[in-house]
């Protein structure tokens, strides 16, 4: 089992460099960093202005800021793992796959040196758009986050780099060229972002259907840590009023407790996880 392991991490090893020399697919992976500097630059103000219409009693800049940097960290780790996963489309077209099986390389070893090295980048790349986002807090003057707050942030930043690369290893199997991936990325890294409302504001919260959608649960458990300084010493009523109005809460036939939220996103990310592994042995020849 060790030497199996063991071959799993030199495959997966060998796929983070390769993705670290396509300049493609770095550039890809570090979108979200321009994208967040374009979320401060453009509609911080506009959101502040609505933060403090929706909310009162509360620092409208750090909450505006808190929200921006947890929907782009969401939003990273899903494109980081559909850069990183261009390399399957890339070896399958050369015909590496061959190669390697013909070796003592086993079929479930290759998928998963594949699927750790998305889960990686996609956590490190989350990762740091969080701390990011606690040295833009730190520059501004504003409350950071404590240890139990990382703490739950890391967790929520795994299982969705776990969720997302289930996703985008399920689309893997009907997708063969280049160009068809490149415009899967578009059409759901869109639908990503507005399912979980990280382009615009649910103003009035998560009460419909999308409350028990992986993408809107995923930013719910990295936006709530980033919100709890934020709402330091405030009353509970206006905690849930601020939560709610920033999509950091489910209000699905009542607000669902975070414990709830974890365990149903836990439960998405192991089973496309498990189908995206599937999906992905069907496509590897003998």
């Amino acid at each position: 089992m060790i030497t199996a392991m063991a071959i799993v991490g030199t495959l997966c090893t060998r796929n983070l460099g390769v993705f670290l020399r396509s300049r493609t697919a770095v550039v890809f992976a570090i979108s979200p960093v321009v994208l967040c500097c374009l979320f401060l630059a453009f509609f911080r103000e506009p959101t502040v202005s609505m933060i403090s219409g929706i909310v009162s009693g509360t620092d409208a800049y750090a909450a505006a800021d808190a929200w921006i940097f947890g929907s782009v960290a969401m939003l990273s780790g899903f494109s980081s793992t559909m850069s990183v996963l261009t390399g399957f489309l890339e070896d399958r077209r050369s015909g590496r796959f061959g190669l390697q099986l013909a070796s003592s390389v086993k079929k479930w070893q290759l998928v998963w040196g594949y699927l750790l090295s998305a889960i990686i980048v996609a956590i490190v790349m989350s990762v740091v758009i969080v701390i990011f986002g606690q040295i833009w807090a730190l520059a501004n003057g504003q409350p950071l986050m404590r240890l139990g707050e990382w703490l739950m942030v890391l967790m929520a930043i795994i299982l969705s780099a776990i969720l997302f690369t289930g996703i985008n290893a399920i689309a893997l199997r009907f997708l063969v060229l280049q160009g068809a991936f490149g415009a899967y990325c578009l059409i759901m890294g869109t639908v990503a972002g507005i399912m979980s409302f990280s382009y615009v504001l649910p103003r009035h919260g998560v009460s419909s259907a999308a409350g028990v959608l992986p993408f809107l649960q995923a930013a719910v458990l990295v936006r709530d840590p980033m919100l709890t300084p934020v709402s330091r010493g405030l009353d509970p009523d206006t905690v849930t009023d601020l939560n709610t109005a920033l999509g950091a809460a489910v209000d699905f036939g009542g607000i669902w407790p975070q414990i709830l939220v974890i365990f149903v996103l836990l439960a998405w990310s192991a089973i496309v996880l498990v189908v995206g592994s599937s999906f992905l042995r069907r496509c590897l020849k003998n």
